[in-house]
């Protein structure tokens, strides 16, 4: 029962108007358990009031008391979206008097009014600011229904909702005590109040989403496809099973909503109708989140206008009518068919690169809940711009080495818009900041400038993750709100499992965790979720850095099962053809990957992205000519640097060093840092024995972003040129960014045994067989076999490094230890055998200056393989 109602309401059967001191009562506007409702006249303010007064039947003295008290408190709260209280009367007879609100029930209203979705969720959001108002103040409504929420529609464009009817509200109870009655509407609480349990401010939330659901879809969400509708009055019975259902079954999902809502308000709803009351969200959040709602219906309508065509928009009427001349109408027709004609051509390819998020912490967040909030952003921001057409995200390989640097990272990969995600957090919520980067060109001849051109900042929550990635994707959508193509996705996997693929994707990109157990998790998680294709993406990514680890076919085999198994509205997404392209060249099915090739192109898959992987299928195959005419196809349309690095490598095969030289500082111009790029450079270096040159760029690297990989590098271009202690120097360095990193382990134990540390080095020697143990993937077999040929344990070594060759019998630096093994049991033969197939696949020859090859210098044909002339003069055996 509504606490006041329009003038056009039914009198009550009362005709007795209580005179009350200051007040004249000028009718009755209706009657309900508690009492009766009169609309008066304050004559102190000379304003009407709707006055409730208290029947006299009712006895409780504290039963009336605690009612009273609740109006006092109410009395406190000034809020457009709540019936003001505006004073309480106890004697002679306990009265409540309230604001008096000219209107109708939101259930009437609905009713007699069609309802546009943004006038909808407009009138949510005040319901739900009302209810955050009451709930500050420690209050809990208890019947929140469409019953009691009035309507002020005196201004017809700006309605007016405002909670009503606190006759049975409540204080919350700080002791969690069960009140000994249940109170409220049958069909519109909550299971905790259904079952007498301890009742919350949660409990209005899911009255609340009850009202929504309702609002939203004109059916409650526990009746079923045939069971209440909005025009239906709940008999005894019907009220009766609805309570059971809330209590017992699931409510109807707010997806099967028709017409669909959008993607974040069923996420809402569905989270409001939660069984368990910790899951709902609080009235604070809800107005949040609708208020986004809300701006993104705003911006989807100013949306629809602009993309109207010449026809559709509005003709205004003018008083006079005219002949238009023919010439003008013909100027209009071919304007019509201009606009057409531009308006239906396929937009141009968009490069974004999204940077990774940064977090400031306001109250420090646990490490778990930090990374999976970052993680979760990341990868929705991503897979948002990968399955958007006409943009193309740039692989996070080549902003790896630009230090967020906005400028640079434009420079060295040729981006088009880069997206700058932040986040400002508490233990509560974050707020999310996104930023949209473009640059503007110089007419100048100057260096086009970056600048922002879009920046939204809103809040997220920290209760479950599948939300954030809705939301960080429904920002994104607002943030690129020029084009339409972007739409938010739908997520189709559970909260639990997306917790689940969260975690593992965090432990891939950011521990290294490529591992089988992570493999299985997947394989599971695509069980429970065959339509979210992020699952899929990530678990052949690990498949492929596992094999190339391993050269395990079993695991290739195995993912071309899963990949088949993709279900049909899958497999004509260009994603699904890249990484059947990427499988299927890895098993080297090279017929495959050419026919997935002549896909992606019928597919209008971007040219330069189609250029990289026809270079990339060349490159497997070797045809290292017609990998280089694809890269310099891919560099035309957009210049990177790490599209020269690769065009480098390429170069490098075909064994041009002049045209390696010269792409990498193609490389550089664009981007310095990138570490690829330096490295292969300081590699090219070491192959021609300029150890100084080569240690020049590892020294900057060091500076610039210092890591284990590169002291490691130093540590060995320092045993190269005999400086032992610089070598044992950077090799500490190195392990003290990974300690059971078995590359950086053999490096410190050869170290120092070149340093004269023996004794030191079978220690290290001895760390490497343990951590090697049980590992058969290809560089645990290489460090292993390296370990025991200086433990000289020569047969397990040999034993070791025949099983690795057996798995991978062309593999470089299996090939380069099985020379070095060979040396040590003076097997010369098979040695020197093992150093030429070495320097065939690619091993530098200036790694055979190490002493572990001095016992080889007794052959002229170790001489004549080893022999430096590029740009210098080097023999091995005279250095």
């Amino acid at each position: 029962m509504a606490i006041a109602l329009n003038d056009s309401t039914p009198h009550s059967d009362s005709t007795s108007f209580p005179q009350l001191q200051g007040y004249n009562t000028v009718k009755p506007l209706g009657q309900g358990g508690m009492g009766n409702v009169y609309l008066a006249e304050d004559q102190a303010l000379a304003r009407k009031v709707a006055i409730k007064v208290l029947h006299s039947h009712i006895t409780d003295a504290k039963y009336t008391e605690a009612v009273l008290q609740e109006a006092r408190t109410l009395a406190k709260i000034n809020h457009s979206n709540v019936v003001q209280v505006h004073s309480v009367i106890e004697q002679p007879t306990p009265a409540i008097v309230m604001e008096y609100v000219p209107g109708i029930t939101l259930k009437k209203y609905q009713l007699e009014t069609s309802l546009t979705l943004r006038q909808k969720v407009r009138l949510l959001y005040q319901i739900a600011q009302g209810l955050e108002a009451i709930h500050k103040h420690d209050i809990i409504h208890s019947d929140i229904k469409a019953d009691n929420i009035l309507l002020d529609t005196r201004d017809s464009e700006n309605v007016i909702a405002k909670l009503s009817d606190f006759g049975i509200a409540k204080p919350v109870d700080k002791n969690n005590k069960t009140s000994d009655k249940i109170r409220g509407s049958l069909p519109w609480m909550s299971p905790e109040q259904l079952q007498n349990q301890t009742v919350t401010t949660a409990s209005d939330l899911f009255s609340f989403g009850l009202l929504a659901f309702q609002l939203l879809a004109d059916k409650h969400a526990f009746a079923g496809h045939t069971g209440l509708n909005l025009q239906d009055t709940p008999t005894e019975s019907t009220a009766s099973d609805i309570a059971q259902q809330i209590v017992n079954d699931k409510a109807m999902d707010a997806g099967h909503i028709t017409p669909a809502l959008p993607a974040e308000l069923v996420i809402l709803l569905n989270r409001l109708l939660h069984k368990t009351a910790s899951q709902r969200p609080t009235a604070k959040q809800c107005c949040d989140q609708l208020q986004q709602i809300i701006r993104m219906l705003e911006r989807q309508d100013v949306l629809g206008m602009e993309t109207q065509t010449v026809e559709a928009l509005p003709v205004q009427k003018r008083k006079k009518a005219f002949v238009i001349p023919a010439l003008a109408l013909a100027l209009v027709a071919l304007l019509s068919i201009g606009l057409y004609w531009f308006n239906n051509q396929p937009p141009e390819t968009r490069y974004v690169a999204v940077l990774k998020p940064k977090i400031t912490e306001t109250e420090p967040l646990s490490s778990l809940q930090k990374n999976l909030v970052l993680t979760s952003i990341e990868d929705a921001l991503q897979q948002l711009i990968i399955s958007t057409p006409h943009l193309m995200l740039i692989p996070q390989a080549e902003l790896d080495d630009t230090q967020g640097d906005i400028a640079l990272i434009g420079k060295s990969t040729g981006a088009d818009d880069i997206v700058s995600p932040e986040l400002i957090c508490n233990a509560q919520h974050c707020e999310l900041v996104l930023s949209l980067y473009n640059q503007t060109p110089d007419n100048n001849g100057e260096e086009a400038k970056w600048h922002t051109t879009n920046r939204l900042q809103n809040p997220i929550y920290l209760e479950s993750y599948q939300p954030i990635y809705q939301f960080a994707q429904t920002q994104l959508t607002n943030l690129y709100s020029n084009i339409t193509e972007i739409n938010a996705k739908s997520l189709v996997i559970s909260e639990e499992d997306y917790a689940e693929y969260l975690e593992i994707y965090y432990q891939v990109y950011t521990e290294g965790q490529y591992t089988q157990t992570s493999l299985e998790r997947l394989e599971a998680l695509i069980k429970n979720n065959a339509y979210f294709y992020p699952v899929y993406s990530l678990y052949f990514e690990l498949v492929l850095e596992a094999y190339v680890n391993n050269n395990n076919d079993q695991l290739i085999s195995k993912a071309l099962t899963v990949y088949k198994s993709v279900p049909s509205e899958l497999k004509r997404s260009e994603l699904y053809l890249v990484d059947g392209f990427a499988l299927a060249l890895e098993q080297e099915q090279y017929d495959v990957a050419n026919n997935i090739l002549s896909e992606l192109h019928i597919s209008q898959l971007p040219k330069g992205k189609l250029h990289l992987l026809r270079a990339n299928y060349f490159q497997k195959t070797k045809s290292f000519e017609d990998a280089v005419f694809e890269y310099q196809k891919a560099i035309k349309i957009r210049p990177t640097a790490i599209a020269y690095y690769h065009l480098a490598v390429n170069y490098w095969w075909m064994g041009n060093q002049k045209l390696v030289l010269e792409s990498l500082e193609n490389a550089r111009a664009l981007n310095r840092n990138l570490n690829s790029v330096n490295t292969l450079l300081a590699g090219i270096y070491l192959q021609q024995g300029l150890l100084d040159e080569a240690i020049k760029i590892y020294k900057t690297m060091s500076d610039i972003s210092p890591s284990g990989a590169t002291f490691t590098n130093l540590a060995i271009v320092s045993m190269l040129k005999k400086e032992y202690a610089n070598a044992l120097e950077f090799a500490e360095l190195a392990l003290n960014y990974d300690e059971e990193h078995i590359g950086y382990l053999i490096n410190y134990a050869d170290a120092l045994l070149l340093s004269g540390k023996k004794e030191r080095s079978l220690v290290v020697y001895n760390k490497v067989i343990k951590v090697t143990e049980n590992k058969n993937d290809m560089a645990n077999l290489i460090a292993r076999a390296q370990a025991l040929m200086h433990l000289d344990k020569l047969n397990e070594a040999h034993k070791t490094i025949n099983y690795a060759k057996q798995h991978a019998p062309t593999h470089p630096n299996m090939l380069f230890t099985f020379a070095m093994i060979s040396t040590k049991l003076n097997e010369s033969k098979s040695a020197l055998l093992h150093v030429e197939e070495a320097i065939n696949q690619g091993i530098g020859k200036i790694w055979f200056y190490i002493p572990w090859f001095d016992e080889l210098c007794h052959f002229t044909e170790f001489e004549k393989l080893t022999s430096i002339n590029d740009r210098i003069q080097l023999s091995r055996c005279d250095h």
